[in-house]
């Protein structure tokens, strides 16, 4: 009997509508490129219940006629290809016909369209449900095309369950919003979410220069960067570039922005070309910040890639990779001057000394004559049997060597073996475990802010945040939303000393990210955790002293420590005989 059938034809279009809609934002990202090739100069958006109710998008472009209508949601219809060879010579945002076809088959769709032409006065309508259309039919509206997406998934519950809140769908939106924005400064865009106006855009006028747009990379990356955007403009052989870059983006690269022949890509060889670019001028705890425009011959791009359209491939990658990172640093170069934009530090109610290393490791001091680990005295000591990996040393016999690479500490064991110790990765381990234990205490030591902390993270991170609220709070965190995109930090784990608010931040809002809304309140805190315990501890790079390295192996004994948080060794055991057979002595 044969195992191998052809699948109905409901099931391949809602496998072709994965590929391409994933979350209400890829609808909003597909209508939107396509209203920006029907040449729009004005397109508003509007959601409902982050798009899983209602997307709408209102573009004035050049429109459609009833018989292309009836084409736009088959499979694999498009005006912007003809033959094969097209495709190695994509000039528009969209190509593949699948877009509209896709998000028929999985929400409820109704197109309206007219011809943008004082010839014609009547336009046209039709509704697709689940994949079956209906019409077109004659309909009264404004020149050009309205699209109407209705209850997402509505058919496929499996997909939908998936989703996110409303308001992270909504930031997820706002983002793919913004970028397309930034992508074509020439354009209007309007951004509604449950009759709130979200984002307003108008028209940056053409002044014949190619730094067309400035407007609109401030008001998208945020005021902050008025003042310190450096321009970079150079133009090659089969390349140019134009565009801005900052210091004191968001960490992550979120505020790094890259257009390829005007299409949106998020690609490694850019990113890479920009940091090595920028050189050692980044803060720690942020990224770079940078609106680029990039030009190259549509034959030595291939943007066939992805479904989505997402990544890109080049003819000459490396030489893409040497001419961005070398016009940024001849931009930064030219500008004379990096102008620096510190992150706020968390201001306490106690007054600890903030010399970094040094006070770290005296609480370390404190531990090893008796202190709780990073407790003030007084409270009580740590859950020793907290589940870690063995570790090849506990209990003592270790002494320490010195540090390798300032990164790594030597050490002998009374055994004759060498152990090698991760100074970053223990250090973040022990804390972990206090923050464990402090949690199944029953409650995490807190420390209050002195001056609330308003920290910008953008409209979707904010609300992943939001999401969490509860977690956090269990992790010894007070943080209330504060709209615009923001929260106010009130209070933070004790154990945080004076470090910096906003990456940490950030850096929660890309665990959260990864989260389903629904997940265990116990799994979210220990993500909070690990998060918390990397962020102020001692880093590769740190310069101890004897004294500190001895205080940290000591603890490093005294708690088993053998991984980090996230399962990383911290430690590793060299053997005697090891180390002779290197040196041929057995």
């Amino acid at each position: 009997m044969a195992r191998i059938k052809c699948l109905p034809r409901d099931v391949v279009e809602k496998i072709a509508a994965g590929e391409v809609v994933e979350r209400p934002a890829s609808v909003v990202k597909e209508l939107v490129e396509n209203a920006i090739d029907a040449g729009a100069s004005a397109i508003a958006v509007e959601i409902s219940e982050g798009g899983m109710a209602r997307i709408a998008v209102v573009d004035d472009g050049c429109g459609m006629d009833p018989e292309d209508l009836k084409s736009c949601v088959l499979r694999h219809a498009t005006s912007k290809i003809a033959v094969g060879e097209d495709l190695f010579r994509i000039g528009t945002m969209g190509f593949r016909g699948e877009a509209l076809a896709a998000i028929g088959a999985v929400s409820r769709l109704a197109i309206l369209s007219r011809p943008n032409s004082p010839d014609v006065v009547e336009g046209a309508r039709i509704d697709v449900d689940g994949g079956v259309a209906n019409g077109p039919v004659v309909a009264g509206c404004a020149g050009g095309t309205q699209v109407e997406v209705r209850d997402l998934f509505f058919n496929v519950p499996a997909r939908r369950k998936f989703l996110r809140s409303a308001a992270v769908e909504a930031g997820h939106i706002m983002d793919v919003v913004e970028t397309l924005a930034l992508s074509h400064p020439s354009i209007r865009f309007d951004l509604t979410a449950d009759r709130n106006r979200r984002l307003s855009l108008p028209v940056c006028i053409d002044d014949g220069s190619a730094m067309l747009g400035m407007e609109r990379v401030i008001s998208v990356l945020g005021g902050k960067f008025r003042g310190r955007l450096i321009p970079l403009e150079e133009r090659g052989v089969e390349i140019s570039i134009h565009g801005w870059v900052a210091e004191g983006g968001r960490a992550g690269g979120k505020d790094a922005h890259f257009f390829l022949n005007r299409r949106p890509v998020r690609d490694r060889i850019l990113m890479h070309a920009l940091v090595e670019g920028l050189e050692e001028r980044e803060i720690a705890g942020a990224g770079p910040a940078a609106v680029l425009w990039i030009e190259i011959d549509p034959m030595q791009v291939d943007v066939n890639v992805h479904p989505a359209k997402r990544e890109v491939r080049y003819a000459k990658g490396g030489a893409v990779h040497d001419f961005v990172k070398a016009s940024v640093r001849k931009a930064i170069a030219a500008c004379g001057s990096w102008i620096v934009d510190r992150e706020s530090r968390i201001v306490m109610n106690d007054s600890y000394p903030s010399d970094g290393v040094a006070l770290t490791m005296r609480r370390f001091e404190d531990r090893r004559l008796g202190v709780p680990l990073l407790y003030k005295e007084g409270i009580g000591e740590v859950d020793r049997d907290l589940p870690l990996l063995t570790s090849p040393y506990k209990g003592g016999g270790l002494r320490p060597l010195g540090q390798l690479g300032l990164s790594y500490i030597l050490c002998e064991h009374e055994d004759g073996s060498l152990a090698l110790i991760d100074q970053h990765a223990a250090h973040e381990r022990l804390a972990f475990d206090v923050l464990r234990a402090q949690f199944a205490d029953g409650r995490v030591h807190v420390q209050r802010l002195l001056i609330p902390q308003r920290v910008e993270l953008g409209a979707k991170e904010s609300a992943v945040i939001i999401e969490q609220l509860g977690a956090l709070e269990n992790a010894g965190f007070e943080v209330e939303p504060f709209g615009g995109g923001s929260v106010m930090v009130k209070a933070v784990p004790e154990i945080l000393g004076d470090a910096a608010v906003a990456p940490l931040f950030a850096r929660l809002a890309d665990e959260f990210e990864e989260l389903c809304s629904s997940v265990a309140l116990a799994e979210a805190v220990e993500r909070i955790f690990a998060v918390v315990a990397c962020h102020r501890q001692v880093r590769a790079g740190d310069k101890l002293s004897p004294d500190e390295v001895s205080a940290l192996v000591a603890d490093i004994e005294r708690h088993g420590v053998a991984t980090c948080p996230h399962g990383r060794p911290a430690i590793v055991r060299i053997e005697r005989s090891e180390i002779d057979k290197w040196f041929k002595r057995t």
